[in-house]
């Protein structure tokens, strides 16, 4: 129970050290954030522009939940060959970033355990289904369960049918305002 309140902590502590909302504790995030009542701000200023970068890369593995080597392989993958023009849209196509936009899910972490544990299956006859799974745009999911928040956060990109309780990626994900510079990313694994 200790170290339940200890990881719940960290998360916001993450934030605070990331100066800026990063949207790791799900609903408490848009209604009780720390970020929003302290004016103070913690953690380093990065000064010069590795440690930009570096704050950067940070932000997109604490959101995500993935590892560097697994950015780098979306990086080589899909920036490179030029198939998709921005890191976000690569990244908000996963399955569980879908499943957490779609509000099935109340964090990213929620949505990754709920993928793992086959409570999201998607129609497109794929048997194996993981959270890093990129979707098509009109390939559909659903929740293979009784009890589900359903409220979307703010996405136009999915789609939800309430007859037959499916969710549908119907766009390339776009967003005004990135938590992070997607140039300095490209840039950085350009080098490494």
């Amino acid at each position: 129970m200790i170290k339940r309140n200890v990881i719940k902590k960290r998360n916001c502590v993450t934030c605070r050290s990331a100066r800026t909302k990063l949207y790791l504790k799900g609903e408490k995030c848009y209604t009780n954030c720390v970020i929003d009542k302290n004016t103070k701000t913690l953690g380093l200023v990065p000064s010069k522009e590795f440690g930009k970068l570096m704050q950067n890369k940070h932000n997109i593995l604490t959101i995500y939940g993935i590892t560097s080597t697994a950015l780098k392989t979306l990086m080589i993958k899909y920036i490179y060959s030029k198939k998709y023009e921005h890191l976000f849209s690569v990244l908000e196509m996963r399955l569980d970033s879908l499943v957490f936009r779609a509000g099935i899910a109340k964090s990213m972490q929620h949505a990754r355990q709920l993928v793992n544990h086959e409570k999201i299956s998607v129609m497109s006859g794929k048997s194996d289904v993981f959270p890093s799974l990129l979707l098509n745009i009109n390939q559909t999911f659903a929740f293979r369960g009784e009890d589900c928040l359903f409220t979307n956060k703010n996405c136009d990109w999915i789609e939800f049918d309430a007859a037959t309780k499916e969710f549908k990626l119907i766009a390339l994900p776009t967003a005004n305002n990135y938590l992070f510079d997607n140039q300095l990313i490209k840039d950085y694994y350009k080098k490494h």
